[in-house]
């Protein structure tokens, strides 16, 4: 979000200044709620969010989130799949995917119970009938992998264009790790979205079916296609508040697809994330 803010200024009337605010939960839950009940509509402020389709289906109601006041000022979204990545030391070893069905004390690191990333991890080891520990309250990625290579943790999920540009340098080429598989993005005619960058990762569905004999079916596949599989690249959500004037949402999609096609900014978000982002603007 950072590197599109840069460009996304170019493409606004007037130029304006971006600035990018982090917040810790900022793409999850907490951020949700921020974009929702605190933040002014003026057509100042937006959120990048993760979409999080866990949010609307795990844990009590009380806690489960109804996007459907944000529908009206959406202004983009992008997606990706998401890539699973565990340590070679775990007992008693792995050395290619499928090892990981004879793994012992696999402990899964993330951020929080409501994120796709680990929720994705944690649907992925129910179906192989995995044993683990899950580890949350990890304040983002960069922390998480920083256990990982400490051994506080062995198994983490990222997006792609993370996994390219941070672990693939550090835990995967010092033969720390391993790539267990990419969950992969399906568009809604069920077709499958190739990551070319990726090639040489299997997909989930390939390395259940060789652990397990068949292809993957049943509830918790269907749950997992959903909250992880990121059907027409909706991972994340770019929304300003409810109630904000449909003219300025107006300007500021307008700017975000230009944006999104500016190949100035797709340049250097290949060269800063590996692969080139994939939008779908509203």
């Amino acid at each position: 979000s950072e590197l599109f803010a840069r460009y996304w200024k170019k493409h606004v009337p007037g130029n304006p200044d971006f600035v990018v605010q982090p917040m810790a939960g900022g793409g999850n839950t907490k951020g949700i709620d921020y974009v929702m009940n605190s933040a002014r509509p003026d057509g100042l402020t937006v959120g990048w969010l993760g979409s999080s389709a866990s949010t609307r289906i795990v844990g009590p109601k009380s806690q489960q989130i109804d996007w459907s006041p944000l529908y009206d000022t959406v202004i983009g979204a992008n997606g990706s799949g998401t890539v699973m990545y565990a340590r070679k030391d775990i007992a008693p070893g792995l050395t290619t995917a499928t090892d990981i069905k004879n793994a012992k004390a696999i402990v899964l690191g993330g951020q929080d119970p409501s994120s796709r990333l680990d929720t994705a991890g944690r649907l992925a080891f129910e179906m192989l009938g995995i044993d683990y520990r899950y580890v949350t309250g990890y304040k983002g990625g960069a922390p998480i992998n920083a256990a990982l290579l400490r051994n506080e943790i062995s198994v983490h999920v990222t997006p792609p264009g993370a996994y390219l540009a941070r672990y693939v340098d550090n835990a995967i080429k010092s033969d720390i790790a391993i790539p267990l598989w990419y969950f992969a993005a399906y568009r809604s005619d069920g077709t499958a979205v190739e990551f070319p960058e990726l090639a040489g990762v299997k997909s989930f569905k390939e390395v259940y079916q060789e652990i397990k004999g068949t292809p993957p079916s049943g509830k918790i596949w269907e749950a997992l296609k959903f909250i992880a599989d990121v059907t027409e690249f909706t991972s994340s959500l770019v929304v300003a508040p409810p109630g904000t004037p449909a003219d300025r949402v107006a300007i500021l999609r307008q700017g975000f697809i230009k944006t999104s096609q500016d190949r100035e900014y797709l340049e250097a978000a290949t060269k800063q994330d590996g692969m080139a982002p994939t939008f779908a603007n509203a």
